[in-house]
């Protein structure tokens, strides 16, 4: 594997982690998602048979995971949770760390939804979005049109000790996110 510095950008859901990736990005920094790595792997046969399998036949269409059906049911469950988390889990990294060879630069940023302390041996850094809950369940009803319901139980899934390198509060607006995370990006080098 080529020498990268991959630095983690994670926080729970609604905290503006996809927000400070959007800046970072912008910057000129290559921004991977393992969001969007999972959900390129979640097409794949061996995971909709492993889903179909865990979970029942219910949470496949056409060949495809129904997301909104298994968000539904998965959350609202710790066990059902994890293992949904355990079936995509190595697959992501797996693919996050091909993507990873085919980029030219040394500084790579990645967006994590699901950070696990396993994932310290591949991050040279963590950096944690953070918000107070009544500014993340306010962000995540507007955005995603989402019971309440729904909202807290992906958060208390979402919860898992990380020991972050860098603290991003994100109860402000979206300049005061940027400030943040370019001085942040800024300090790498320095």
């Amino acid at each position: 594997m080529k020498q990268s510095r991959l630095i983690a950008i994670t926080g729970g859901i609604g905290s503006g982690k996809s927000s400070a990736c959007v800046i970072v990005k912008n910057l000129g920094f290559p921004v991977l998602d393992c969001d969007k790595i999972a959900k390129e792997i979640s097409y794949s046969p061996s995971i909709t048979e492993l889903i179909s399998l865990t979970f029942g036949e219910k949470f496949i269409f056409n060949g495809a995971l129904n997301r909104k059906e298994l968000r539904s049911e998965v959350f609202a469950d710790k066990q059902k949770y994890q293992q949904l988390n355990d079936i995509f889990f190595e697959k992501t990294i797996e693919e996050l760390l091909k993507q990873v060879e085919k980029i030219p630069e040394s500084t790579i940023f990645v967006e994590v939804s699901a950070y696990k302390p396993s994932l310290d041996s591949i991050f040279t850094q963590v950096w944690l979005v953070d918000a107070p809950l009544q500014v993340r369940l306010n962000r995540v009803r507007i955005r995603d049109e989402v019971e309440m319901e729904n909202i807290l139980n992906i958060m208390n899934n979402q919860i898992m000790p990380i020991k972050p390198t860098k603290i991003i509060n994100n109860d402000g607006t979206i300049e005061q996110l940027a400030q943040q995370v370019e001085y942040l990006v800024f300090q790498l080098d320095n």
